[in-house]
């Protein structure tokens, strides 16, 4: 993981990271067979297309500042995640009477988002140990999809957007220091 780490004061220290990934493949089937179907010879042909593609990407940074007696620690994050595929097909069959052809298809979208923030406020000279600390997090995901079946005359899309929060507050018990 890519990381730079520095001092920006005497006081504060800040820490840069990010990862970027891409993946993609495709290719084709094809394939032809024969068979009976009611007595009768049936001869099949089918061909489909297909592609695949993943994108991830995320960045965060931390952020230390010390105080006389405590220190603040500071951490926000965010990060994507894209999926998409899409598949293309035709299916031949033919028998004596006739021929029949069907094409079918698929595409999906799918995107991820999370942003993070996180921040802790901790005691560093008191006997007791203590921390105070809180947490924003949302989280979004859209799916996206279409099909096509040109059997069925039929054509599908759905869209659909789900928003996630998550906040969290938090306080440690003060522990004496051994």
């Amino acid at each position: 993981l890519p990381r730079l780490n520095g001092r920006l004061g005497p006081n504060d220290q800040l820490a840069l990271r990010a990862t970027l990934s891409r993946t993609h493949y495709g290719g084709g089937t094809v394939s032809q067979g024969l068979g009976t179907l009611a007595s009768q010879a049936v001869n099949t042909y089918a061909h489909e297309d297909y592609g695949y593609r993943r994108e991830y990407q995320q960045a965060a940074g931390d952020w230390t500042h010390r105080f006389a007696g405590s220190k603040l620690e500071t951490t926000l994050s965010g990060s994507q995640g894209r999926d998409s595929v899409n598949r293309l097909g035709t299916v031949f069959g033919s028998t004596a009477p006739g021929q029949t052809a069907n094409l079918y298809s698929l595409i999906e979208n799918r995107q991820e988002n999370l942003w993070s923030i996180k921040s802790k406020l901790s005691g560093t000279e008191s006997p007791l140990l203590w921390s105070l600390g809180a947490e924003l997090e949302t989280r979004t995901l859209d799916v996206g999809s279409q099909t096509t079946d040109s059997s069925s005359a039929c054509a599908i899309t759905a869209c659909s957007t789900i928003p996630i929060i998550t906040c969290c507050w938090s306080k440690t018990t003060p522990k004496a220091r051994n």
